[in-house]
């Protein structure tokens, strides 16, 4: 059902755009005929002048349906509200509200903007008054329902006339008939165009205004969508019988146009000055005023696009008209809308919006297939109960009869057959002593009677044309006003509500009516058109029927019921239907009450198949559904209906409580309940296990009809209900267990094999079912709902059987059944009884036996030790897929430590990571193991990050874990082979990064060259004890890894090393501020030194000669193998620490004059060395005498073979030598190249004075100028000068005897 609102909103079967078409008549008369088609209906002016009239026929055509463009219904009500739905009342009771509603709207400029820029339209008005211009002069025009002003003005333009100007809006828009505030627009628009001395603007109701006279012509635009929509056609009418002296009417055609600029609009239209206006729409929208003014749109319509021909509808005689008039013709229009009810088979409820002359109200049909007896009109004018309350056969003896219709109308109608009744408790209608009437239709005099009737009007159709209906229609106006019988009142929403509770109920309405099939609600409003709410329909199976036998203490009959409900959606519902009837002479109680109270000892019951409903939702039913409240709810599986005695408001039945111990009805209800519903239960369950067994039904719905105990034990009555059936069924030893091999085939709980402890899952269920099954156990599998059924209830719980299966042979059952039979054998917690049963699983799809054997073991992992941490033993652990109360039973099974079943901890996973490493690593060599992350016999990537946590949350120290691959070397990669490299205490480990430190990188390649091992940090790889073996980037940490290698190794790989790598490792151990004995040790045999020759030494047992700055000795000089070279800041610092001498240069020299006094040097090493200390003699002979006076005793200058100290030469740079001896007396050029070696030969002893000549010399060169006398007299004769100048210088006398014999021989 749709309320009126509602039917608006949708769209309907027909709609309706208004024509208008108007003729005026007069001496210039213009006739126009609207061209244009508008969303609004249009409006039309009346202009009254003596002698004429005017017939106004607005015309309607039907449309396909559809939206006009501005967004409003095209669907124009033909009379106004207030006089369809309401009877002849005092206008002071009219709605205040809207009237301020309405004239509140025309007090915005909103409205005058959409009415005046629709230029056709007051172009037609202008052209109106400019066509009768003589008419208008020197008459008094009144202007009524204003608005702008704007016909007065133009009247004023023309004529200049007394012109009289009534307006009732807010804002000077609109007649209407409430006074609202001032009119300050027309007033301004006078002013501003000057007629303020001929025009007069007067402000209140058409009705309350008082003129000194009558006025000559009345304007006024008072027509709305067909004519009548606004109605301000009372207030015209009103002010033409009042106001107007003549009877001639002049009405203009009008259009509508498409909207144009608002704002400019108001600047220059018609002609007229509208500046005030102009200034208000500025500052609305400077202020942004919420007058909504261009939200607006409208759309010409062309008669063309309209989908049929129009036709006329209503004809005015605006001459003669009259307000009765109105009302008549709003009678006959409603008339024409009321559409006829439906017939239906079954029951039908109406609400029809009938508006009958007296009774302009909703009003609730009814009707049905079946027509009145002459027991029914005589049942109907009884008060109190039902007239079939006597009768135990009848379903209405329930109700309350048709007094009920009363909480909703006054007055009901029925029509039935050829009879047409009416009931009048009041007497308002017939009069007193005359309650109501009763018509035959066949009767003429009825009929006249009928006809004649003033309120019958809505059966006048029924009386004159039908006069016959085959079933009964109930007419239920509803009830608008408290009266005599009820304050009770309805309204549209109410009867909503009506339908909604039914609806509500629907689909069990039926079920348990016999006669009545079908149900329907329907929505007829206003314009007939009809929307069907809501339809249900039953039917009865009768393919399927079930009785009970003969010797049965009970009579009964089941069988299948199809409830089909059509609604906003469709839904059909299959019931088993059981009725259950006690026999006479069962129970005596029962008989005498059923007789006493006229009930029939019978309760049906009804399930849902195919369907899982709520037992909490299930109910009680007294043929129809009682409300829906706790107390009517009964938590068991099936829906209850029986012949109940009821509570006075018949919303509850009766129990036996304190205050009703003896009431019959409550006892009766009571006896039902113990005596015949548990029969009907029984039946009822049995019944169902032959329709499970036929194929009819589900085996699974057998179960579902169980009572559900856990759910109903807070229901005291409903729970002692339940164990009455329970009780019966297992004392009659009811076959209603089904047997787990064949569902269809049912047992006794007698003979029923029951699964131990009770399944919690289906699948458990199955797997115990297989197994049990397999070894030829009658297994039943039960629902918990039976299962606590049983336990609940059933007499002898220990005799029942169980299955075991502790001692089955599990090598036949599948995996998955097998981890179900573990989960459920686990259940007891009995698991020392677990021994020897090959149940164990494992995570490769083995199972192993509960023993304590090594090969049977068994881990399980934990959120703190995940199985991760192992992954060498992932075939060793419990599958981790295992259900959570299976875990949890071997989780508990290990704490008990009786099998070798082991939950993992830190020892453990010490223990199995190193017995349990991949064959290759446990080969491993130097140290290192290649990870492979994609092989199989590898750890997972993410092991060793685990790993690491694992050890910082467990473990203070690693010494557990020597010997395990747990560095990473390399980058950790899926796509490549990862280096891990193994702790170890004597550890060749360092880090390349580390607490701010680093290594240098040259450093980092010759540590890996030398078989160390650089290591790169990152987040997770720490550990308090990590620093033990993997070392921080140090100088010492360097020589500990260098102490770790081997030493053979070592020497040899540092030997083929790079010099550059040789110096940056010196270089990076020479920040070592001292060395421990073994760092000495280790560091004096690594040949990390130079000798001068360049070869890589060590510095052990060896002296070192600084060539670091100042005079250095050549590297190329042949110095002892002993000696290595101190070349840099590096070399002098580990010389230093490791004790060994260092050698100045001139201490160095001393060694290369030891070679040369021991012959090791060759002739050239001599020259170079002497060479170069004959260069540096100045450095070398200050810094160290020792070597000057050994260079001095030193015969290293060779002259034709002969080795000869300094001292025996004669220093080339004093001539008279030059030319007395010959060069032989002279050092060689290789000595003399330089001042400096000159000066160090003289400081040998090189002689440079002629007093150093020895007598020897003087005689020598006396021989040699003998000799050359023979060869050259001149030369010979030179140097005999100059050798007799030298002897003339020295003391002759110096010579001895022996000398001058020797020079003479």
């Amino acid at each position: 059902m749709q309320t009126e609102k509602e039917d608006d909103d949708d769209a309907s079967v027909e709609e309706y755009v208004a024509l208008s078409n108007f003729t005026g008549g007069g001496s210039n008369q213009v006739e126009t005929d609207t061209d244009a088609w508008s969303n609004n209906c249009t409006s039309v002016p009346l202009v009254s002048a003596a002698g004429t009239r005017c017939s106004c026929t607005p015309r309607l055509l039907q449309s396909g349906g559809g939206r006009a463009a501005g967004g409003r219904r095209v669907c124009p009500r033909l009379l106004p509200a207030p006089a369809a739905e309401e009877d002849e009342e005092d206008t002071s009771l009219e709605d205040p509200w809207q009237d301020e509603e309405y004239f509140g709207s025309y007090g915005t400029l909103r409205l005058h903007l959409e009415m005046l820029s629709d230029r056709r339209r007051t172009e037609a008005y202008r052209q109106v008054i400019l066509s009768n211009s003589a008419p208008l002069r020197n008459k008094v025009v009144m202007d009524l329902g204003c608005g702008t002003g704007i016909i007065s003005l133009f009247c004023a333009q023309l004529a200049r006339p007394l012109t009289g100007n009534v307006n009732s809006s807010a804002s000077g828009g609109g007649g209407g008939c409430l006074l609202w505030g001032r009119a300050p627009w027309p007033r301004q628009l006078v002013k501003q165009n000057g007629c303020e001395e001929v025009v007069t603007v007067l402000q209140g109701r058409a009705e309350d205004i008082h003129l000194p006279e009558r006025v000559d012509i009345l304007v006024s635009e008072w027509m709305g969508n067909c004519l009548l929509f606004e109605f301000m056609v009372e207030s015209v009418l009103l002010a033409r019988d009042r106001w107007l002296k003549e009877a001639l009417t002049l009405v203009p055609c009008q259009a509508n146009s498409y909207y144009a600029e608002k704002m400019a609009f108001w600047e220059q239209p018609y002609g007229l000055d509208c500046t005030p206006l102009h200034y208000l729409m500025i500052c609305v929208q400077k202020f942004n005023l919420s007058f909504a003014l261009f939200s607006f749109n409208s759309h010409l319509i062309d008669p063309s696009d309209c989908l049929t021909a129009p036709c006329d509808v209503l004809r005015l005689d605006m001459y003669t008209l009259e307000i009765k008039d109105l009302e008549a013709n709003a009678l006959e229009a409603d008339s024409v809308h009321a559409g006829p009810a439906g017939q239906s088979f079954g029951g039908r409820l109406h609400r029809w919006n009938h508006r009958p002359a007296q009774e302009p109200r909703p009003a609730l049909y009814a009707y049905n297939n079946a027509a009145f007896t002459d027991e029914d009109w005589e049942g109907i004018q009884m008060a109190g109960r039902s007239v079939k309350r006597n009768d135990p056969n009848k379903v209405g003896r329930f109700g309350i009869g048709f007094n009920s219709v009363y909480h909703i109308t006054d007055v009901p109608s029925i029509f039935s057959s050829d009879h047409l009744g009416m009931m009048d408790p009041q007497e308002k209608t017939f009069g007193q002593r005359n309650s109501g009437f009763l018509w035959s239709l066949d009767d003429a005099e009825h009929q006249k009677a009928l006809i004649e009737m003033h309120d019958q009007k809505e059966w006048s159709t029924v009386i004159n044309k039908d006069q016959h209906f085959d079933g009964t229609i109930f007419r239920f106006p509803l009830r608008k006003e408290a009266s005599d019988i009820s304050d009770n009142l309805y309204d549209s929403d109410r009867v909503v509500e009506l339908f909604d509770s039914f609806i509500a109920d629907a689909d069990l309405s039926l079920l348990f009516l016999k006669n009545v099939t079908s149900v329907s609600l329907i929505h007829i409003n206003m314009y007939g058109t009809v929307k069907t709410r809501l339809e249900v329909k039953s039917s009865m199976s009768t393919d399927v029927v079930l009785e009970s036998e003969d010797d049965s203490i009970i009579e009964s009959s089941t069988r299948f019921k199809v409830i089909t409900l059509n609604s906003e959606d469709h839904k059909e519902t299959k019931w088993l239907l059981t009725t259950c009837t006690m026999k006479e002479g069962n129970v005596e109680h029962l008989d005498s009450l059923a007789k006493k109270l006229s009930f029939f000892p019978q309760v049906d019951l009804a399930f849902p198949c195919g369907e899982k409903r709520d037992s909490s939702e299930s109910r009680l039913s007294c043929f129809l559904p009682l409300p829906n409240n706790e107390s009517n709810k009964t938590g068991l599986p099936v829906y209850i209906n029986a012949c109940f005695g009821l509570t006075d408001n018949r919303r509850e039945i009766k129990w036996q409580e304190e205050d009703q111990q003896h009431d019959e009805h409550a006892v009766w209800n009571e006896l039902l309940m113990k005596e015949v519903l548990p029969q009907a239960y029984i039946m009822i369950i049995q019944d169902a296990i032959n329709l499970a067994q036929q194929d009819n039904l589900p085996v699974s719905s057998v179960y579902d009809l169980w009572p559900d105990i856990a759910q109903i034990k807070h229901k005291r009555k409903w729970y002692a209900v339940a164990r009455d059936v329970l009780d019966l069924l297992f004392r009659q030893n009811v076959a209603v267990l089904s047997l787990a091999k064949d569902e269809r085939e049912f047992i006794t709980p007698s003979e029923a094999v029951f699964p131990c402890n009770g399944p919690t899952s289906s699948d458990i269920l199955a797997a115990i079912k297989r197994t049990l099954v397999s070894c030829g156990e009658n297994l039943v599998t039960l629902p918990g709902s039976v299962a606590s059924a049983i336990v609940e209830a059933y007499p002898h719980l220990d005799t029942l059987k169980h299955g075991s299966l502790r001692r089955i042979d599990v090598h036949t059952i599948s995996k998955p059944d097998k981890l179900c039979l573990l989960e459920f054998i686990l259940s007891d917690e009995k698991y020392r009884e677990l021994e020897g049963l090959q149940l164990l699983p494992l995570n490769d799809g083995s199972f192993r036996s509960f023993t304590d054997r090594e090969e049977d073991t068994a881990l399980i992992d934990s959120n703190e030790f995940p199985r991760v941490l192992l992954p060498f033993c992932k075939h060793l652990f419990i599958p981790d897929n295992l259900r959570p109360a299976c875990s949890a039973h071997l989780k508990e099974l290990a704490r008990e430590n009786i099998f070798k079943v082991i939950n993992i901890d830190a020892k453990r996973v010490a223990e199995y990571t190193k017995r349990f490493l991949p064959q290759d690593w446990k080969q491993m060599s130097k140290g290192h193991v290649t990870w492979d992350v994609s092989s199989n016999q590898h750890p997972p990537l993410e092991w060793l990050q685990e790993f690491w946590t694992f050890l910082n949350t467990h473990f203070k120290e690693l010494s557990h874990f020597i010997g395990l691959p747990l560095i990473p070397v390399s980058p950790l990669s899926v796509s490549q082979p990862v280096s891990l490299a193994t702790l170890e205490q004597k550890t060749t480990l360092i880090f390349q990064k580390r607490k701010q430190m680093n290594l240098p990188e040259k450093i980092t390649e010759l540590v890996n060259k030398l078989g160390g091992t650089a290591v790169r940090e990152n987040d997770w790889l720490k550990h308090d004890d990590l620093d033990s073996y993997v070392l921080c980037p140090s100088p010492r940490s360097v020589m500990k890894v260098l102490g770790n290698l081997d030493s053979q190794n070592l020497i040899r790989d540092l030997k083929t090393a790079s010099h550059g790598a040789r110096e940056e490792l010196k270089d990076y151990l020479s920040r070592l501020d001292c060395l421990s004995v073994t760092e000495k040790d280790l560091l004096s045999k690594l040949p990390l030194f130079q000798t001068m020759n360049g070869s890589c030494v060590a510095a052990q047992s060896k002296q070192a000669v600084l060539l670091m700055s100042g005079l250095k000795v050549p590297t190329d000089f042949p110095m002892p193998a002993s000696v290595v070279r101190c070349a840099t800041e590096a070399d002098r610092r580990l010389l230093q620490l490791l004790k060994v001498k260092l050698l100045d240069t001139a201490e160095a020299a001393h060694l290369l004059i030891d070679c040369i006094e021991s012959r090791a040097c060759r002739k050239e090493d001599t020259e170079k060395i002497m060479t170069w200390i004959l260069q540096n003699g100045a450095i070398l002979f200050s810094q160290n005498q020792t070597l000057k006076h050994r260079c001095k005793d030193l015969s290293f200058i060779e002259v034709n073979g002969e080795l000869k100290k300094p001292s025996a030469f004669f220093d080339p740079r004093i001539k008279t030598f030059k030319v007395v001896f010959e060069s032989d007396f002279f050092p060689p050029p290789l000595y003399t190249g330089t001042s400096q070696m000159l000066q160090s030969l003289t400081d040998l002893g090189l002689l440079n004075k002629e007093v150093d000549v020895s007598p020897e010399h003087f005689l020598h060169a006396a021989t040699l100028i003998d000799k050359a006398h023979v060869d050259s007299q001149t030369e010979a004769l030179n140097r005999a000068q100059v050798l007799l100048k030298m002897l003339d210088t020295n003391d002759l006398f110096k010579f001895s005897p022996e000398q001058l014999i020797a020079s003479t021989c």
